[in-house]
């Protein structure tokens, strides 16, 4: 099991309701939540999600999800390992890091060679966020077209 900077297991608890086991955003976003504020240390996440098909070539992805820290001495680190947020001599006030609620989707489109990708983020400070001085909400969206295409190579012998 992975442990944080100070050796205390870090947990992760998921509650899954797939209806389409098909993620839509190929990334490593789907650890922590899209905006991809945290790493793994110190770090507990309860989530929530929902994937579904409504159409033939349409999915979205619903998710909520809370993050705390595992301990409050030990502080909130990015996604590349650094600091974010120090602890404080006696240890953080609370445990809340905050909230994030994520929504994507995509449509396949021209024989299954186009694909749009879409969906928006939006992460809420917990208390132990706006205690320390980063109490901003954030907001994030994306869109993206996706082009397959086939290369035929014919080896030529000379």
């Amino acid at each position: 099991m992975p442990t944080n900077a100070i050796g205390t297991a870090v947990t992760h608890t998921y509650f899954s309701f797939p209806l389409l086991m098909r993620k839509t955003v190929p990334s490593n976003h789907n650890a922590f939540g899209m905006t991809d504020l945290f790493g793994y240390q110190n770090l507990k996440m309860d989530r929530i999600h929902l994937d579904l098909a409504p159409a033939k070539r349409l999915s979205l992805l619903i998710e909520q999800g809370w993050l705390q820290v595992a301990s409050v001495h030990d502080g909130v680190h990015g996604g590349a390992g650094s600091t974010m947020v120090k602890a404080p001599l006696g240890g953080f006030l609370s445990d809340d890091i905050g909230r994030e609620f994520d929504a994507s989707g995509q449509h396949v489109f021209l024989r299954n060679n186009l694909t749009l990708n879409f969906g928006i983020a939006r992460f809420s400070p917990g208390a132990l966020m706006q205690q320390n001085a980063h109490g901003a909400d954030l907001t994030e969206g994306h869109f993206g077209l996706t082009y397959k295409f086939k290369v035929n190579r014919k080896d030529s012998v000379h």
